[in-house]
Parts: C-alpha cells; sequence; structure tokens
C-alpha cells in the first residue's frame, strides 16, 4: 500500500462501481490519432512533433472537461445527501476514489 492511501480502501481504479474518467470511444480515438502521429514522423518529423503537441492539449483540454463534469455530478450528489452521515461519508469516498484517480493519471 502506498503511503497516500488509507490501508482500509481499495485504488479506485480497482473499483468496477467507479465511473471512469475517460470515455472508451474518446480514448481510442486519443490512442488512433497519436498512432497516426507516429506513423507520420518519418516522412514529416516537424508536423508530427506540431500534431504531437496539439493532441496532448486536446487531450488535456478533454480530461479537464470530464474531471469538471464528474466533480459537477458528486456536487450535486453531495447536496442531496446532506442530511444522512452515511450519505455523506458515501460523498467523501467518491471524492476521495476521484482525487486517487487523478492522482495515478
Amino acid at each position: 500500500m502506498g503511503a497516500h492511501q488509507p490501508a482500509h480502501q481499495p485504488r479506485a481504479a480497482a473499483d468496477p462501481q467507479q465511473p471512469g474518467i475517460w470515455d472508451s470511444t474518446q480514448t481510442e480515438d486519443f490512442r488512433r490519432r497519436w498512432h497516426r502521429v507516429e506513423s507520420r514522423f518519418v516522412q514529416d518529423p516537424p508536423g508530427s512533433v506540431t500534431e504531437a503537441r496539439q493532441l496532448v492539449d486536446e487531450a488535456v483540454k478533454a480530461l479537464a472537461e470530464s474531471v469538471h463534469s464528474r466533480e459537477e455530478q458528486l456536487a450535486h450528489g453531495s447536496a442531496r445527501a446532506s442530511d444522512s452521515i452515511a450519505d455523506m461519508r458515501d460523498s467523501v469516498l467518491q471524492y476521495y476514489r476521484l482525487l486517487d484517480r487523478l492522482l495515478s493519471v
């Protein structure tokens, strides 16, 4: 177990009920586009560098949007859960799982 993670709490990546940060279609699109960048390198190294930078910029923006959306879902759920200690505990655990996933990126 890492020092940053409580011994009683499993890593978020192992939790099948935790929604993913990335949409699988989006992930595959980024991988496909990266493959195209790599395959074009020999013919156009400067162009490949430019495309690589643009692709990473897009991925960072998409990640930020996805995390923000997930955070809004958690906040909405937390607002409904404000009456129950058990629900508030669940909300805190969901935030922990999101943070843990972000730290493992």
